[in-house]
């Protein structure tokens, strides 16, 4: 919801300061801190007109006292003109992720996005996108 409402500011109620993030079926992109994946969230509105990420299926795949690994399914509906909407982008995706119990609770540590199937017209950014 942060990021299709384009708080990315909040995401520190998340991701930890030193969250890596991995996205190699778009774009490749590697991210390194917060600060980076904040500035990467802060450029898909310059692509879409709306966005929806739906996350599902969220199954923890191990976990101990402060350290959790898991799985999630992701559908991400994009659009790119409010006055067309069969210009638009569906993906469906599967997120890996670790956390981290902190002083202020769970935050993720490590995402990986990796692409399953698309739909529509890929975004620039995206040279080789998951097939259907």
């Amino acid at each position: 919801m942060l990021l299709d409402e384009g708080r990315f500011a909040e995401l520190d109620s998340v991701f930890t300061a030193d969250v890596v993030a991995d996205f190699p079926d778009f774009g490749g992109a590697h991210l390194d801190s917060l600060d980076a994946l904040i500035a990467f969230a802060g450029d898909m509105p310059e692509n879409f007109d709306s966005v929806q990420h739906l996350i599902a299926n969220v199954v923890v795949l191990d976990l101990d006292a402060d350290r959790a690994t898991m799985r999630a399914n992701l559908v991400w509906w994009s659009t790119y003109s409010a006055d067309d909407p069969t210009d638009y982008w569906v993906v469906g995706s599967v997120y890996r992720f670790q956390a981290v119990r902190t002083e202020v609770g769970w935050r993720l540590s490590r995402m990986e996005l990796s692409g399953r199937w698309s739909d529509g017209r890929a975004p620039d950014f995206v040279q080789t996108p998951p097939q259907r």
